[in-house]
């Protein structure tokens, strides 16, 4: 009986881990796409700037 109990304890823990593991894991994911994107933005508004000023630094180019 007592064997059972701790089986039953050991699948519960196992099974709450594996639930923690998925939510941290899913948060971990959207914060890291959530900045790749930021950083994704920033490269083409910075990209955008550069080839602004260019044209107007050498507009016969």
């Amino acid at each position: 009986m007592i064997e059972l109990s701790f089986s039953e304890i050991e699948r519960e823990v196992k099974e709450e881990f594996q639930e923690q593991k998925e939510v941290v894991k899913s948060a971990v994911y959207n914060e890291l796409r959530n900045e790749l994107a930021t950083k994704e933005f920033v490269r083409a508004e910075a990209d955008a700037l550069r080839d602004e000023m260019h044209r107007e630094i050498f507009p016969s180019f």
